[in-house]
C-alpha cells in the first residue's frame, strides 16, 4: 500500500537523469495531438493535484529544483522542504519545515548505493545524532535481480527487526504483483500479522518517467523501470483498523502531448466505502 512515505517518493526522481518524457505514446490519438517539440532538454518542475481532499491519501502538490548535472537538488511540498546531498555511494536527504534552516531541520533520510547506483538500503537517523547511527529508527534494504529489477524489499522496525516484507513479481518488463507480508516485531516477534496483495493491468505504451509519482506506483522504488504505464491497480489491503482508509481499485487514463505526458486522471474507490473518487494529477516542466 501506499503509505505517504513521501521519502521514497521523492528518492526516485534521483534516477531519472531527466523526468522529461523521451519516449513516444501509443494509444488514443485524442489523448495525443502531434507536437514536434524536442523535450529532450526538459526537466519536470511541478506536479499538481486538481482534488486533495475526500481521497483514501492526500498528495501534496510538488516543485522541482535541479543541478547542472539536472539531479534534484530540491523539493517543495507545500511548505516542507527537501534538499539533497550527494557523496560516491551515498545520498542524504534532508527535510525542512518552512525553510531550510538548520533550525527547521525535522528528518533526514540516508540512502546507500550498490555499484550500478542502485538503492541497496535506507534509514532514518535521528537529527542529533551521526548519518550513520541507525539504532531505534527504520531501515529498508532492497533486492534485485539479475535484469535490475527489485524483487523484495524488508523494512525493520528499530533497525533490526523485521516488521514487512514485500516481494514483486514481473511479466514481460512490468510489475504484475507485489505482495506485502507484515510481522509482529514488537510483542509476538516474527508472528505474520497479515499481508497485502496488489495487482497491476498495463497498456502498450512506452513507460512515462514521471508515472511514478502515482498512487502504488510510488512503491516501487531503485529498481529497473517497468516497459509500458499502468491502466488499473486492484488491491486487497491489510486492514488492521484506524481511521486510515486505501483505495481498493485504480484506474488511470494518460493524456499526452507529442512525447510529453501532460496529465493523468484518477478513478478508484477505497476500503471505507468511497467510490468513483477522482483527481488529476498535472506534470509541468522547464525547459532550456
Amino acid at each position: 500500500m501506499n503509505y505517504s512515505r513521501i521519502f521514497l517518493l521523492l528518492f526516485i526522481a534521483l534516477s531519472l537523469s531527466t523526468a522529461c518524457s523521451k519516449k513516444g505514446a501509443s494509444g488514443d490519438s485524442s489523448n495525443n495531438p502531434v507536437d514536434a517539440t524536442d523535450y529532450s532538454g526538459c526537466l519536470l518542475s511541478n506536479i499538481n493535484h486538481a482534488v486533495k481532499t475526500g481521497l483514501p491519501y492526500y498528495r501534496s502538490d510538488m516543485i522541482f529544483q535541479y543541478d547542472s548535472l539536472k539531479r534534484i537538488t530540491q523539493t517543495n511540498a507545500e511548505g516542507v522542504f527537501w534538499a539533497y546531498n550527494y557523496t560516491p555511494g551515498k545520498t542524504i536527504i534532508y527535510q525542512y519545515l518552512n525553510s531550510v534552516t538548520s533550525a527547521n531541520l525535522i528528518g533526514r533520510l540516508v540512502y546507500t548505493l550498490d555499484n550500478n547506483g542502485r538503492i541497496a538500503t535506507h534509514y532514518s537517523p535521528l537529527n542529533n545524532m551521526n548519518d550513520d547511527f541507525i539504532y531505534g529508527q527504520g531501515r529498508l534494504e532492497n533486492e534485485y535481480n539479475t535484469d535490475g529489477y527489485l524483487v523484495g524489499q524488508k523494512s525493520y522496525a528499530s533497525g533490526t527487526t523485521l516488521n514487512r516484507e514485500a516481494k514483486f513479481t514481473y511479466q514481460n518488463g512490468n510489475l504484475t504483483q507485489r505482495i506485502n507480508t507484515y510481522y509482529d516485531a514488537y510483542i509476538n516477534i516474527g508472528k505474520i500479522q497479515g499481508a497485502d496483495t496488489i495487482d497491476y493491468t498495463y497498456d502498450n505504451t512506452n513507460w512515462f518517467p514521471e508515472a511514478i509519482y502515482l498512487n502504488e506506483i510510488t512503491d516501487v522504488e531503485g529498481g529497473k523501470p517497468n516497459k509500458n504505464n499502468v491502466t488499473s491497480i486492484k488491491l486487497k489491503p491489510y486492514y488492521p483498523g484506524g481511521a486510515a482508509d486505501y483505495y481498493t481499485s485504480i484506474q488511470y487514463t494518460y493524456f499526452v502531448k507529442g512525447k510529453r505526458l501532460e496529465k493523468v486522471a484518477l478513478t478508484g474507490n477505497s476500503l471505507k466505502g468511497l467510490t468513483n473518487v477522482k483527481d488529476t494529477i498535472t506534470f509541468r516542466y522547464k525547459c532550456n
